[in-house]
């Protein structure tokens, strides 16, 4: 091990969930040099570090990067950062590992939909997490509904046959509406109004899949009653 690797430095964990102290296992440096003419020059700067989260232990890549002539207002270096894999905006639910969720057949295709979903927010594809938001909502209703034509008839007998409550349903017709919004019109959501529809998925995806399984679980660790 590399004897930087004693001196913590922060840097990004998606594991954690944000800035964290890192080990510092190994780091390479190239500056590179292109001669524009005999009085000038350009200077190319790149750091590759693997580092390892203090908390969790994972292990993580990060590059920084720079060019001479970028500069801010202040006449400073712009030093870019990229990390590998990329930094995540927003954590998985827990319960994505709940082994019961995980194996419950039938529903492989909506977590592979939900996946996909994190993999958008963690590359910066606002549009693509909204879009697959609402496939992922249209997948869950096929499930349990005949197909009525539209999102929002489909949406209505979803509600009328009790998966949902009335109030949900607004609700999810709502974030449906931003996906149309996407496709349709052009829309860019910003990271506020994802965050709630992603919000939105996540509580229909455990409200059906996942809080079944809890409650299977909490029956059988209940003892019965006593006749």
């Amino acid at each position: 091990m590399n004897d930087n690797a004693n001196k913590p430095i922060q840097s990004h964990c998606n594991n954690c969930g944000g800035v964290r102290n890192h080990f510092l296992l190994h780091k390479e440096e190239v500056l590179d040099k292109e001669e524009v003419d005999e009085y000038s020059s350009f200077e190319y700067w790149d750091c590759y570090e693997v580092l390892k989260c203090c908390g969790c232990d994972k292990i993580s890549m990060r590059h920084r990067s720079s060019f001479s002539e970028d500069r801010d207002e202040f006449g400073q270096e712009i030093i870019s950062t990229t990390y590998y894999p990329p930094s995540m905006s927003r954590r998985k639910p827990r319960w994505m590992d709940d082994i019961s969720f995980s194996l419950n057949f039938g529903i492989d295709n909506i977590k592979e939909i939900l996946d996909e979903v994190y993999i958008c927010l963690q590359n910066d594809a606002p549009r693509l997490a909204v879009m697959g938001v609402r496939s992922l909502v249209e997948h869950i209703i096929l499930e349990k509904i005949e197909d009525k034509g539209t999102f929002y008839e489909n949406v209505t007998e979803f509600a009328r046959a009790g998966f949902i409550s009335d109030i949900q349903k607004d609700i999810i017709k709502r974030a449906l509406d931003a996906g149309s919004a996407v496709t349709h019109r052009g829309f860019k959501p910003d990271k506020w109004l994802v965050a709630d529809v992603v919000d939105i998925a996540e509580s229909l995806v455990e409200m059906l899949y996942v809080n079944p399984s809890r409650s299977r679980r909490i029956e059988k660790k209940t003892p019965p009653r006593k006749k």
